[in-house]
C-alpha cells in the first residue's frame, strides 16, 4: 500500500508497506519483494491479519531512484502485486 524508496534523515532504511484485503490471514512463508528488475529481492516470512497492515523494512536498497515498481512476488514467483 507504501513504498519509502530513498529514505533520507527520517528514515533509515528502504521499507514497503503491504495491505491484506481479505478475509483470512494471509501467510508470506516463501513470498519476496524485489524491483521491476529482478535484482535478487528480499525474502519474506510471517503473517499479515485479515485487514492488517504489515511494514517490511528492507536488508538492502533495492530502488532505484529514478524511477521504480516495488513487486510482490508469491512462493512460485509470480507477481501477486506491484505498486
Amino acid at each position: 500500500s507504501e513504498v519509502m524508496p530513498a529514505p533520507r534523515e527520517r528514515f533509515a532504511r528502504e521499507w514497503v508497506e503491504l495491505h491484506n484485503p481479505c478475509d483470512a490471514t494471509v501467510l508470506l512463508d516463501g513470498w519476496q519483494l524485489d524491483d521491476e528488475i529482478d535484482g535478487g529481492g528480499q525474502g519474506l516470512s510471517g503473517q499479515i491479519a485479515p485487514g492488517g497492515l504489515l511494514l517490511i523494512e528492507l536488508d538492502r536498497p533495492i530502488m532505484n531512484n529514478s524511477g521504480d515498481t516495488a513487486r510482490l512476488l508469491g512462493p512460485d514467483g509470480a507477481l501477486v502485486d506491484a505498486l
